[in-house]
């Protein structure tokens, strides 16, 4: 229970009501205070805006003199693009009659390249057919010396014969004086005599027993027995072959292939004769093969000396030809490249070289023999030191080819394949011949010279593996001056496409309409010739200040004044 007090209840009002009392005094201060403040605050506010405001203003007389001047300078500007239309459109008429009068000039240099292109392929045919007919020269000469001694031979034997036939003569005439003088002789005792005559060794049978002797000779292959037994044998003439070119391969041939299964340290002089006539081509050394190697074993056991010496081999790529054919013979079981042994000197100087667009080295690989052995084992210091190519790029060019033949095993039936698997398509660059290389030209509007190609050493392994190869090379190989970039600029994104694969484009080009891109300068001006000037003049007006403006391709370019002016 509590007690209520009411003296103490009024002393406890009053005391809360000034407590209250003083508390609002002291919040009407601080509201006095912040107001105060407030008011100095809205003065300098005030203040600021009226400097903003005035600054704005010189700002907006600013931006009103620079707007004026960028339309005065927008007319200028406006001015020379008209008159740098129309210098345009003079220099384009100019270039047109230009080119009118250059198009005879450019026909007539086509028609002199191919003049020139057909004068090498006569001279290239020209020198085939002269080593065709120093070749047969050869053989008709060896021929002719047989048959020499056969006529000696034979002019020996006949003159024996006659000897034999005065001395008949005179013993029969001896015999009738003899018989007119005596008694006359009774039939069957003249008959002896005439019996007894012909029995002495002369006369038509002697000759016919010499004949038998030298064809004997001739079908022995000068077996070393048989010249023991008749020493007289080895000092007589003997015929090989047949007596026509076509009858002495054809021996020849027939002779190798009787002896394909036969080891060559078993064979005979022959036989190593054809092998180094038909096998490995060098036939210019037969003569003192068949003098100094009696056998295919002396041939075997040759140094590089003895091939020196015997068969007088100056030629270090000749005796190189023979010491790896020899090598292969040796062991047949360690050949790295089995196909090389297919690959002669023909099919290098006829095939390989015009494949790569090195024609003019034609001469030179033709006299050094050069095949697929010699080819496998050669490096840049023997490409410049023997077969004088002294063109950097054309020993690369060289190097890089017979690197592609050793990729694929010196097979040319796969690399065939491989080749006519990109023959239509921009890919598998590596294995292009110059011929492809050429096409690619042409798909890529460089018809007028793709013709350059044929003795530049420019092919698929080449353009991939040189890393100095690029347009400034191309350029040069095809002629192309400095001052032309666009045609420079075209080519170079050409082989940056070709070099990164993307391209599939087909090689057979459709032919373009009439008067239009003639040439690559030409598709440089499409776009300036597709709009006309006024075109340009109406689409052309001063970008608003405020706004993003779009230019002809469709981009949008924000409104900068410093870059514009």
């Amino acid at each position: 229970s509590i007690k209520f007090d009411p003296e103490k209840a009024v002393v406890s009002t009053q005391s809360t009501g000034e407590h209250y009392i003083s508390c609002l005094e002291k919040e009407l201060l601080v509201c006095k205070t912040r107001e105060r403040e407030l008011v100095v605050d809205r003065a300098e506010l005030v203040e600021k805006i009226r400097m903003i405001h005035g600054i704005l203003e010189d700002k907006q007389k600013q931006l009103n003199n620079y707007v004026g001047d960028c339309e005065e300078k927008l007319t200028t500007s406006h001015n020379r693009y008209e008159a740098a239309i129309a210098e345009r459109d003079a220099a384009l008429a100019e270039r047109d009659a230009m080119r009118a009068e250059h198009t005879p000039l450019v026909a007539e240099r086509d028609k002199l390249i191919v003049e020139r292109d057909n004068l090498v392929v006569e001279r290239d045919n020209m020198e085939s057919d002269k080593w065709d007919i120093m070749k047969q020269l050869r053989e008709v000469e060896d021929r002719c010396e047989n048959m020499q001694q056969e006529v000696k031979f034979r002019d020996g034997a006949i003159k024996s014969l006659q000897d034999e036939h005065e001395r008949f003569s005179q013993e029969c005439m001896c015999n009738s004086l003899d018989s007119l003088r005596s008694r006359p002789m009774s039939r069957s005792s003249s008959l002896r005599s005439r019996s007894s005559v012909g029995s002495k060794g002369s006369g038509l049978s002697r000759i016919l027993t010499l004949r038998r002797h030298h064809d004997s000779d001739t079908d022995s292959f000068g077996s070393e027995e048989a010249a023991a037994a008749n020493p007289k044998k080895k000092n007589r003439p003997r015929i090989q072959f047949g007596l026509f070119a076509e009858d002495s391969e054809r021996d020849k041939r027939k002779l190798l292939e009787s002896l394909s299964e036969v080891p060559m340290i078993r064979w005979k002089s022959e036989a190593v004769v054809a092998w180094l006539e038909l096998v490995v081509h060098m036939p210019m050394y037969s003569k003192a093969c068949s003098e100094n190697v009696k056998s295919g074993k002396v041939l075997l056991s040759l140094s590089d000396n003895d091939i020196q010496t015997g068969f007088g081999m100056v030629n270090p790529l000749h005796k190189r030809k023979l010491r790896l054919a020899l090598e292969d013979v040796r062991q047949p079981d360690s050949m790295t490249y089995p196909c090389l042994a297919k690959l002669d000197h023909w099919w290098v100087v006829n095939e390989w070289l015009p494949s790569i667009g090195l024609n003019q080295y034609k001469g030179t690989f033709r006299e050094n023999l050069v095949d697929g052995r010699v080819l496998n084992s050669l490096t840049r210091k023997d490409i410049e030191r023997h077969l004088n190519v002294v063109d950097k790029s054309h020993q690369t060019s060289i190097s890089l080819a017979i690197e592609l033949l050793a990729k694929y095993n010196y097979d040319l039936e796969k690399l065939a394949v491989k080749r006519a698997g990109c023959q239509n398509i921009d890919r598998d660059v590596e294995v292009w011949t110059t011929g492809r290389c050429a096409e690619w030209l042409i798909s890529i509007d460089l018809k007028e010279h793709a013709n350059k190609l044929s003795y530049s050493g420019i092919h698929g392994a080449v353009i991939c593996h040189d890393k100095d190869f690029g347009v400034d090379s191309l350029a040069s190989a095809l002629l192309i001056p400095v001052q032309r970039k666009v045609l420079r600029r075209h080519m170079e994104q050409e082989i940056t496409v070709l070099k990164s694969g993307g391209s599939r484009r087909q090689t057979t080009p459709s032919k373009p309409k009439a008067g239009k891109f003639k040439d690559s300068l030409s598709r440089a001006f499409a776009g300036s010739r597709s709009d006309t000037p006024d075109h340009n003049l109406k689409a052309f007006k001063a970008p608003d200040p405020t706004k993003h403006c779009k230019s002809p391709d469709g981009l949008s370019i924000k409104f900068d004044p410093e870059i514009y002016a």
